[in-house]
């Protein structure tokens, strides 16, 4: 891992990365994905395997993708090998040859991944792509400055990430694109509070590991902040629990009030929202809740930012152990408005409410304060500067 050269602030802590990679874009291949992806890293895998022990280990992955020169298919295969490495969901058994080309030509099954899926999810990222990514701020926004429908969590478990840059896009595009400063050789200076990281463009296998198909290049964004948030979390962690790419280290989750106070520079507070789902004596929770609608309303005049994480859920339509952006508070209504990550339309199947859910509009929904203490687990305010 680079050694990186500190931008001076007083976040002493934060690094910068100065990296230079090149692009090499490509069409979606023309041949099938079962075809192409058993030849591509057929064609690649002792290119791969540095050890030459006959198998891919995880550094050896994170090698291949942050090589540049690894470009169209084999970015593509790459990106499918890591994802499926990456998951929980399964353990693979050593990434050799015989057994990459056996889970290829395997069904998907609850216990074995989809890689053939996964190797047409990157080709569907990376086509179109152009040689370089970036060159000025005008191309980092192509459409103007980013909107939320930009944001859109993939397989990565960084909603703790993306909900307080939701909540920040959601108040000020402007704020959020002026977080990106574009040199003129490509490298991308992402500014937190008072300092910033800088992080080169995507090579093409963290763009196809990024599944920005979607949200296409408006959403290129989105990567710069994850790889530059990915590089300080892992900064914070002793050297035997880093990971070998930055963006692993927000992959399976983390503290969204920790991400909130990176993002402004400014502390954060947090308030628990047990009272709303565990026995509380009616005077105790009217007071819990009316302190609440008092901190949403000032929190809402000064324009501050807001984010609430879940842990189980019943309600339909809401993901457990999810982070929200909370976009508004609605006095009149008893409302609040959040914003789920993964960017989701959801119709109840009846009334709106606990039982049946909430109408959700790309992400967007409002449910009643005293519903949503039932549900969400905290809260989390950004203090005034």
């Amino acid at each position: 891992m680079a050694v990186p050269r500190l931008v001076p602030t007083f976040w002493r802590l934060f690094p910068v990365l100065l990296l230079a990679a090149a692009f090499s874009g490509n069409a979606r291949a023309q041949q099938k994905p079962d075809a192409s992806f058993v030849q591509t890293v057929a064609a690649k895998f002792f290119l791969w395997d540095t050890d030459r022990d006959q198998a891919l280990s995880e550094a050896e992955l994170d090698a291949a993708i942050e090589n540049p020169g690894n470009t169209g298919r084999a970015a593509a295969a790459l990106a499918a090998l890591k994802r499926a490495a990456r998951s929980t969901n399964y353990t693979l058994p050593p990434l050799t040859l015989a057994n990459i080309r056996k889970l290829a030509n395997s069904p998907p099954a609850t216990n074995r991944p989809d890689l053939l899926l996964m190797y047409d999810a990157g080709l569907k990222s990376l086509a179109g792509m152009s040689h370089r990514l970036i060159f000025a701020a005008s191309q980092l926004f192509p459409s103007g400055p980013p909107k939320l429908d930009a944001i859109r969590q993939g397989h990565m478990g960084d909603c703790f990430c993306l909900a307080p840059l939701g909540a920040m896009v959601h108040r000020s595009s402007q704020e959020a694109a002026s977080l990106f400063e574009v040199e003129a050789d490509g490298h991308v200076l992402v500014k937190f509070g008072g300092g910033g990281v800088f992080v080169d463009q995507p090579t093409p296998a963290e763009f196809a590991l990024a599944m920005l198909a979607p949200r296409g290049r408006d959403g290129l964004f989105v990567n710069l902040y994850e790889k530059a948030i990915g590089r300080v979390d892992n900064l914070f962690r002793s050297p035997e629990k880093q990971s070998g790419l930055d963006i692993d280290a927000i992959s399976k989750g983390g503290s969204m009030g920790r991400i909130l106070s990176y993002l402004t520079g400014h502390r954060i507070t947090t308030f628990p929202l047990k009272f709303g789902h565990e026995a509380t004596a009616p005077a105790e929770r009217d007071a819990k809740l009316a302190e609440l609608r008092q901190k949403m309303a000032e929190s809402g005049q000064q324009r501050l930012l807001m984010a609430a994480g879940t842990q189980k859920t019943s309600t339909p339509g809401l993901t457990q152990k999810h982070a929200y952006a909370v976009l508004a508070f609605h006095p009149a209504a008893d409302t609040i408005e959040l914003w789920n990550p993964h960017g989701n339309n959801f119709a109840p199947n009846g009334q709106p409410g606990l039982t049946h859910g909430y109408p959700t509009k790309a992400g967007i929904f409002t449910m009643p304060v005293k519903e949503f203490v039932q549900q969400f687990q905290e809260i989390v305010f950004e203090g005034p500067a």
